[in-house]
């Protein structure tokens, strides 16, 4: 799930900047092509579809949302963020055995298979779920920028501000919210 949201996140940012920082791109074009392109080519038969969809590249999604657009932000450093994140968490996604072994605990040990509040990485990863809170109100903000919203982007980035006060990571979100 985590991979997913940022994927996520990382295509409404991309969308959101292009119209934010009027940089729509031939790379813009070809993703929303692909986004609303059909699975299928044949609709009586998925089996005799030939249609290959096109995918953009993560990496050209990540290089152009961390153009320094006069933020400070090194851009090799936070394409390797995004590039560790995604690879970290596509183990989950794919099942590779490191991943899969974070379920397998206990005394005596057995794979817990319907969840388990008692894992080893709970803490660790209810702890990065505010991550993925924070990030999401940053999504919505960068909508209403984009979509011309300033007064909603207003309250919803004062809001980020709210949130990671109360998260009790302030400091840890402070350089995002003042990008």
């Amino acid at each position: 799930m985590q991979r997913t949201l940022d994927e996520f996140e990382e295509d409404v940012a991309f969308l959101c900047f292009g119209l934010i920082f009027r940089e729509l791109t031939d790379l813009h074009k070809e993703y929303l092509a692909a986004f609303y392109e059909e699975e299928f080519d044949n609709p009586d038969s998925a089996i005799a579809s030939t249609q290959k969809r096109p995918m953009i590249l993560r990496k050209k999604i990540r290089a152009f949302i961390s153009i320094d657009r006069g933020t400070g932000y090194d851009q090799s450093s936070t394409l390797e963020v995004g590039r560790t994140i995604n690879r970290t968490y596509s183990g989950y996604v794919h099942g590779a055995s490191p991943q899969l072994m974070e379920l397998y605990y206990g005394d005596p040990p057995y794979f817990h298979l319907a969840g388990g509040t008692d894992s080893p990485f709970y803490e660790y990863h209810t702890d990065d779920l505010l991550n993925y809170f924070y990030r999401a109100i940053l999504s919505f903000a960068f909508a209403a920028k984009a979509f011309g919203e300033d007064e909603l982007f207003q309250k919803i980035r004062n809001y980020s501000g709210e949130f990671a006060i109360a998260s009790g990571r302030e400091n840890q979100f402070r350089e995002t919210r003042e990008t």
